[in-house]
């Protein structure tokens, strides 16, 4: 799910990192799935996620793959198809939490074979349970991100600042001058 509402385009990504040769097969488990749903509506990572589901609506639909990327090495996306997860043979693995979810969704997807799995993640505590159950990992650097973007609020600081400098700019220069025709001294009076 942080690959996907975090990084950059999906076909832009360095896949050569997990395999040159390819093909690489990504698979989003169910409840990575079900993480970037709840983003829809977010205000900085809603764009991506619907995008994201645009893209991959035709595969859920047909249960082919959709191409992500031709050239070397070819990547295809799908969402993973899963047996029944046995909790009570994962001592560490809670099922409420999201992380150990994904990491027993993709020891459980069907059709790939365990030897050829891999955990791909910017997250350190989904590479641990994984590791920890002998699945291969990869933690993606910074590259595979995009840059930064501010979030509503930081949006909202923007454009007030904007508009403070737009009223200064255009504020008058006031100057004030008091000048005294006579020569009877000036009497000053103080009200509380």
């Amino acid at each position: 799910a942080n690959v996907v509402l975090e990084g950059r385009d999906l076909s832009e990504l360095p896949w050569m990192e997990l395999h040159a040769g390819g093909p690489i097969l990504a698979l989003i488990t169910p409840k990575a799935m079900e993480e970037i749903d709840a983003k829809k509506r977010d205000g900085r990572l809603g764009k991506h996620a619907r995008a994201f589901n645009r893209l991959i609506a035709s595969s859920i639909s047909s249960g082919a793959p959709v191409v992500l990327r031709e050239a070397a090495p070819r990547v295809e996306l799908c969402l993973a198809v899963c047996d029944r997860i046995p909790w009570g043979d994962y001592d560490e693995l809670d099922p409420d939490d999201g992380d150990a979810r994904i990491v027993a969704e993709t020891l459980h997807a069907r059709g790939v074979p365990h030897a050829e799995k891999r955990l791909v993640s910017h997250d350190i505590k989904p590479i641990a349970f994984a590791a920890g159950r002998g699945l291969m990992t990869h933690h993606i650097s910074d590259d595979w991100l995009r840059p930064p973007e501010p979030g509503p609020a930081d949006k909202e600081i923007q454009r007030l600042k904007q508009q403070v400098r737009e009223l200064r700019s255009a504020e008058p220069e006031i100057s004030i001058e008091i000048e005294i025709d006579s020569e009877r001294p000036v009497c000053l009076h103080r009200l509380e």
